[in-house]
C-alpha cells in the first residue's frame, strides 16, 4: 500500500509539474537560442544542479565502473548513463544539450546525462544549443525536469528547494508562505506544505537531512515538528545508525517485531481417520500406539495431542534432532 501511495504522489507531482514548465519564462528545450557545434572539453555542468552538479553530481569514473558508486542512487544514475551512452551510439543525440555562456566555458542548463554520455563514449565534441542567456528561473526549471525524469533524493530535493527561495528572494518576488511556496513549485499540496515547514523550521533538521539521516520525507517533516532538540537529536541517531549499518538496523527492526509476537500455534489439519492418526505417531514414537482404542475417535485425538507436547518438550530439551 505504501509503494502504491508513492507511486500515485510522484505521478501527481510529474502531472502538475508540467504546468510549471509549460509557465516557465524559457521552456525547458525550447525558446530562442543558437545551435552550435561545441568542444566538450569548453562544456561544465551547473554546479548547483542538485541531482547532477557540484561535487556531490556523478563522475565519469562512476559511469565506467557502477560498481564503485557509494550509493544504489549513484550506481542506478550511472547505469542510467550507459543506457543511454548506447543509445546514443546506436541512433546519435536527438536533443541538443543546452548552455548558456558563463565566463570562459558553457555552462549546461539541460542536458548532464547526455553529456556524461557522450564523455563516457570519448566523444570531443557535440552538438548544442547556445541561449543567450539562463532563464530567470533556473532552479524552478532543474527542479522540472529533474522530478520528470526520476525521483531525487532528499539532499537533492531539499538543496535544489533552497535555491528557488534564494533565486526567488534575488528576483524580488521572495516566498514568504506554504500557500505562495505550493502555487510556486507546484509539488501535490501534502508534499508543498511539508517541505515548507521543513524550509522553515529548524536548522538542524535541514543538517540532518543534507548528512543523509533524515531520508523520508514523513520523517523529516515530523522532526520539523518537533520543538524538542534532545528528541529531534535522537531522531538523528536513529538515522545515522540505519545508514552507517542498514543490516544491524534491519535485524534489531526484526528482533523487536520477533519479540513483539506472541507464539502462534501451528495447525497440523485434520482427518477423519484414526489409521492416519496411527500411522504418524507409530512413526514417530512406536511405543505411544500401545494401550490406545482405536475405534474410540476421542482417545485417539487426545494420545495424538499427548504425542504432540512430548515432542516439543524433547525438541526443546535437546533430546531429539
Amino acid at each position: 500500500m505504501a509503494t502504491k501511495r508513492r507511486q500515485a504522489l510522484m505521478a501527481a507531482t510529474r502531472q502538475r509539474v508540467g504546468e510549471v514548465e509549460r509557465s516557465l519564462d524559457t521552456p525547458i528545450e525550447k525558446g530562442a537560442g543558437e545551435f552550435l557545434r561545441l568542444p566538450l572539453d569548453e562544456i561544465r555542468p551547473d554546479p548547483e544542479n542538485p541531482r547532477w552538479g557540484g561535487k556531490k553530481g556523478l563522475t565519469l569514473p562512476e559511469v565506467h565502473s557502477p560498481e564503485s558508486a557509494k550509493t544504489d542512487t549513484r550506481r542506478r544514475d550511472a547505469e542510467d548513463v550507459r543506457a543511454l551512452a548506447r543509445t546514443i551510439e546506436s541512433t546519435g543525440l536527438h536533443h541538443p544539450i543546452e548552455v548558456w555562456r558563463n565566463g570562459g566555458w558553457y555552462q549546461i542548463l539541460d542536458g548532464e546525462r547526455r553529456y556524461l554520455a557522450l564523455c563516457f563514449l570519448g566523444r570531443t565534441h557535440t552538438d548544442a544549443k547556445l541561449l543567450p542567456e539562463p532563464p530567470k528561473r533556473t532552479r524552478l526549471s532543474q527542479l522540472v525536469v529533474n522530478v520528470q525524469r526520476s525521483n531525487l533524493t532528499m539532499p537533492q530535493m531539499l538543496h535544489n528547494l533552497e535555491l528557488i527561495l534564494k533565486e526567488a528572494e534575488q528576483a524580488g518576488t521572495p516566498i514568504n508562505d506554504a500557500k505562495t511556496f505550493d502555487s510556486y513549485v507546484n509539488l501535490t499540496r501534502t508534499q508543498a506544505f511539508r517541505w515548507w515547514s521543513i524550509l522553515e523550521g529548524p536548522r538542524d533538521v535541514r543538517e540532518a537531512i543534507h548528512r543523509g539521516v533524515l531520508n523520508r520525507l514523513t520523517a523529516a517533516y515530523d522532526a520539523a515538528r518537533e520543538p524538542n532538540i534532545d528528541k529531534r537529536r535522537q531522531l538523528y541517531a536513529d538515522g545515522e545508525a540505519q545508514v552507517s549499518s542498514p543490516a544491524a538496523a534491519e535485524a534489531q527492526k526484526s528482533t523487536k517485531k520477533r519479540r513483539s509476537r506472541k507464539n502462534k500455534r501451528i495447525s497440523l489439519g485434520s482427518t477423519t481417520s484414526a489409521s492416519v492418526v496411527k500411522y504418524i505417531m507409530e512413526s514417530i514414537d512406536p511405543g505411544s500406539v500401545e494401550g490406545i482404542d482405536w475405534n474410540n475417535d476421542t482417545a485417539a485425538q487426545r494420545s495424538f495431542k499427548k504425542l504432540l507436547r512430548n515432542l516439543e518438550r524433547d525438541l526443546s530439551d535437546g533430546k531429539r534432532e
